[in-house]
C-alpha cells in the first residue's frame, strides 16, 4: 500500500463512496437474510428492498451520527486522498464480562484495494482506540460464508466466540 494512506474522520464529501460501500454490505446481508427466510431475492429485489426501505440513507444517518460522538470511533482510510475504507466502532459494557469491550460495528474495505493489509491496518486503529477508552476485549461479527473478513479478525487477534443463528416463523410447526 502506498505510504500516502491516512486515517481521518468522516467527511461530507466521503458520502457517495461511503454509500456505494453501504449499499453492497446491506445488499449482501439483505440477501443473505432473505435467503434464511426461503425468499431468494436476487440483486435487483434486494436493491428495490434498500431503496424501499431506504436503509442506505438510514445507515448513513447513524454512521455521521456516531462520527460527532466522542464515544464512537468512525476513521475513513484514504489513498491519496480518497475513500477507500471505513472502520465504526464504539466501547460498551459486556453483558456477561461485566468489563468494557471495544465492538467493531462495521469494516469496509473499497475492493478496488483489497489484499493491501489496509482491513488489518483499520482493525488496529480500532483495537487501539478501544484499549484507550478501556476496553479489555473486542468482538465484531460477520457474516458466514466471508472467509476474507474472518481471515483478516483472526490475523488481527479475533477468534470465533459464539455464532449467531436465524430461522424463518412462516411455516413452521414448532
Amino acid at each position: 500500500m502506498a505510504s500516502t494512506l491516512s486515517l481521518e474522520p468522516l467527511r461530507p464529501e466521503d458520502a457517495p463512496a461511503v454509500q456505494r460501500w453501504l449499499h453492497a454490505h446491506l445488499r449482501t446481508h439483505v440477501r443473505a437474510w432473505a435467503d434464511v427466510r426461503g425468499l431468494g431475492w436476487t440483486p435487483p429485489e434486494a436493491d428495490g428492498h434498500l431503496l424501499a426501505t431506504d436503509l442506505v440513507g438510514e445507515h448513513w444517518a447513524a454512521l455521521v451520527r456516531a462520527s460527532r460522538r466522542r464515544d464512537h470511533l468512525v476513521r475513513v482510510a484514504r489513498l491519496e486522498g480518497r475513500p477507500v475504507g471505513l472502520a465504526w466502532a464504539v466501547v460498551r459494557p459486556d453483558d456477561y464480562l461485566k468489563e468494557s469491550t471495544g465492538v467493531l460495528n462495521w469494516l469496509f474495505v473499497d475492493p478496488a484495494v483489497r489484499g493491501h493489509g489496509l482491513g488489518r491496518s483499520l482493525v488496529a486503529e480500532a483495537k487501539r482506540w478501544m484499549r484507550s477508552r478501556g476496553a479489555r476485549s473486542w468482538v465484531v461479527s460477520v457474516l458466514q460464508g466471508n472467509e476474507v473478513a474472518q481471515a483478516v479478525y483472526a490475523a488481527s487477534g479475533a477468534r470465533p466466540a459464539d455464532l449467531r443463528m436465524m430461522g424463518s416463523l412462516e411455516d413452521d410447526d414448532g
